[in-house]
């Protein structure tokens, strides 16, 4: 499903991915550790198509993203990966389904009746439907991080990446997003891919992928077959 071999990113003159090796199967739930600079989500900004200036080879679902036009790159993100942040991305001039739907607006192919179908999909995915209306201003931390996962549901991606999900939340509402995250990777077969420095959210994962001074120091947990 996902494959980085031998890849090196500069900013500048400096180096901070040497030669990263990432496999990741289909259905996998994964989480990328590092301290702060040591080019986790880097990795994650090349698996999702946002970074294309990189030595070595990324394939994602089968596709070298940096052979295809600009064009086929953002069909592909859209309607192949889903992006979940620390900090929400939610447009605040919007209501929340309003901002479910964002998706949408690079699928010209989608009826009224089908963006609607799948707004109520996605919000009844994350349990709140009720909230369709209302303003992200107006909900809690937890709230709109669910908000965030049901647009990136939208689409019904086959991978989800998540660079710090729970980094704005206190502990509580952060293990209630944990557990979201599992019900999807386990219900829906999406490929997950954390990116986290606390050890509460990678013990959940399959497999935890280290990353040290942007190398891959080790590989934990058991993987699936």
């Amino acid at each position: 499903m996902i494959v980085l071999d031998k890849v090196v990113k500069r900013y500048g003159q400096n180096l901070v991915l040497r030669g990263v090796d990432v496999h990741i199967k289909a259905g996998e739930f994964v989480s990328i550790m590092g301290a702060s600079g040591s080019g986790k989500s880097t990795i994650l900004n090349i698996i999702g198509a946002l970074d294309t200036d990189y030595e070595g080879d990324a394939r994602v679902a089968g596709r070298d993203l940096r052979a295809l036009p600009d064009r086929e790159v953002s069909a592909f993100r859209n309607t192949t990966i889903g992006f979940v942040f620390q900090s929400f991305h939610l447009l605040p001039h919007l209501s929340c389904g309003q901002n479910v739907a964002m998706p949408a607006y690079f699928n010209r192919s989608l009826t009224e009746k089908d963006i609607a179908r799948r707004v109520a999909e996605c919000l009844d995915r994350v349990s709140l439907t009720h909230k369709r209306d209302e303003f992200p201003l107006h909900l809690s931390g937890g709230e709109r991080q669910r908000i965030a996962i049901a647009r990136a549901l939208f689409n019904t991606p086959k991978i989800m990446l998540c660079d710090e999900p729970t980094g704005a939340l206190d502990s509580k509402t952060g293990a209630q997003i944990m557990t979201l995250f599992e019900s999807l990777n386990r219900d829906t077969g999406a490929t997950l891919v954390i990116v986290t420095h606390a050890p509460e959210v990678s013990e959940l994962a399959d497999r935890i992928i280290h990353v040290v001074d942007g190398q891959i120091a080790q590989k934990s947990g058991p993987e699936r077959d």
